[in-house]
């Protein structure tokens, strides 16, 4: 019995002491991934040295998944804020690859970086990137064990204040490139949205379904709108709509699939907001999970906002419905597509085409209702000739119509 109640008690000194180990390792969330990231590295600016330290945690995060990483590193030139300076910064991608041997990849990327303060007012922690990266961390974890149809490469890109984004140095090959899925602010809005393209294609229909199956919370843009360019006195600037803020928008260009998850306020009025009525977050002091908590109506609701797009964009590219969609898309018409002068010209032709066939169908038909008019007039009966009843020539009804007596010197002969 002794022996018995000795062996009870190494076998429950050994279950608790393994057991706080197995919760402390598990899987974190979302939101837990995003926090720890913005508490070490709050304001990821370019100006500064904390965005080329966060890129390191996030190459150790992808080594540690067993993704293959590489860093491509770029230069660039911003003016200060303070002078008219101008300040040499070095920033880098940071790209996870698992080769799955399929030799189509499918792209899940975000922005890491912070936008450079507005105004001088600061970046707050930098939370509106934070959670879109909180949202890849854990999406890079559940796929680096999932079996897929696609290789997969987890991209977070640096030099977030940049608008010259490069696809061609971007160190993904877009031959191989089957779909690329954007993270752009990501529950730091009024709502979440998945926009693909301007013109709707199979892909995006297929992310609606999972969209559906998995009950989330994810909206249809209201409608779809190419940005527009407008020229001030000091610049050129894209208006752009909410769907293609993020680095979707050069994929979309080389005509790639695209799906993106945004979050914020659609609107066309005055540029996009994150939040109805009450402004963005992004480059101002605003840019806190407090901030983007109490307006989402508490943490539980940002955390709940986070882990559905996390679970949609992982059911959606391991769901046995993603490739026959994506062959669909490669063939269907894009929004890029149709911004081609080549496109411009074809919709063109296409168009007077159709109006110029309506016209003949026109004609063809008048002349048609007129041949079939002639031909019941020669058969319609006697009495269908009959005169109305109004007809001022009642009196003459039933009387035979003779034609004048013809004189006595006429005839139907020549006279010579």
């Amino acid at each position: 019995m002794k022996r018995f109640l000795l062996i009870l008690l190494i076998v429950s000194v050994l279950f608790f002491a393994v057991a706080p180990v197995g919760v402390s390792s598990a899987e974190a969330l979302p939101y837990e991934y995003a926090a720890a990231f913005a508490s070490l590295y709050p304001t990821r600016t370019l100006s500064g040295d904390l965005e080329q330290a966060s890129s390191a945690v996030l190459v150790s995060f992808l080594e540690a998944l067993g993704y293959r990483v590489e860093t491509p590193t770029f230069v660039h030139q911003i003016e200060s804020t303070n002078t008219s300076a101008k300040i040499t910064c070095h920033y880098n991608h940071v790209l996870g690859f698992k080769d799955n041997g399929k030799g189509k990849t499918v792209l899940i990327g975000t922005y890491y970086g912070c936008f450079e303060p507005s105004g001088g007012d600061g970046v707050g922690e930098g939370a509106e990137a934070a959670l879109s990266v909180g949202v890849l961390q854990y999406v890079a974890a559940a796929l680096s064990t999932l079996s897929c149809d696609y290789d997969i490469v987890i991209a977070f890109w640096g030099g977030v204040a940049l608008s010259d984004f490069n696809v061609e140095k971007c160190g993904v090959d877009l031959d191989t490139l089957a779909l690329y899925i954007n993270l752009d602010g990501v529950a730091a809005g009024s709502y979440d949205y998945l926009y693909c393209d301007d013109v709707k294609r199979a892909h995006a229909t297929y992310f609606k379904g999972v969209i559906e199956e998995a009950k989330a919370d994810i909206l249809d843009p209201p409608a779809y709108k190419r940005a527009v360019t407008y020229t001030f006195s000091d610049g050129t600037y894209l208006q752009a709509h909410l769907g293609i803020l993020g680095a979707n928008h050069a994929f979309l260009a080389e005509d790639i699939p695209c799906a993106s998850f945004v979050g914020g306020a659609w609107t066309y009025k005055t540029g996009v907001y994150r939040y109805e009525g009450k402004g963005d977050v992004v480059g101002t002091s605003e840019d806190t999970f407090e901030t983007i908590d109490r307006r989402n109506g508490g943490k539980a609701e940002t955390e709940k906002r986070l882990l559905a797009v996390s679970n949609v964009i992982i059911k959606g590219v391991t769901g046995e419905g993603l490739s026959a969609a994506l062959e669909k898309a490669e063939k269907e018409v894009s929004g890029a597509d149709l911004q081609s002068p080549l496109a411009y010209y074809l919709i063109l032709f296409i168009g007077a085409a159709v109006v110029i066939l309506l016209f003949v169908l026109l004609i063809v038909r008048q002349g048609k209702d007129r041949r079939e008019r002639v031909w019941e007039d020669a058969f319609r009966a006697p009495e269908e000739d009959a005169p109305d009843e109004d007809s001022p020539f009642e009196e003459f009804e039933g009387e035979k119509k003779q034609d004048p007596p013809k004189a006595d010197d006429e005839d139907d002969v020549f006279r010579f």
